[in-house]
């Protein structure tokens, strides 16, 4: 049984089928969206502390 070419890990081609592709990419997809949504809180409590420390506390 051979492998998938040029793939990260070793793909049995047994397993490589479109139903297989759809899912990388919305796995990949959704690690896309949950870095940004990640991205954003992480900016937004941020500038909230920042605030914060600018008044000294609440």
């Amino acid at each position: 049984m051979g492998t998938v070419a040029y793939s990260l890990f070793p793909i049995p081609c047994s397993l490589y089928d479109e139903q297989w592709s759809n899912t990388v990419v919305l796995r990949l997809t959704m690690d896309i969206l949950s870095l940004g949504w990640v991205s954003l809180l992480v900016i937004f409590t941020f500038s909230i502390s920042m605030v914060v420390w600018a008044r000294n506390g609440f």
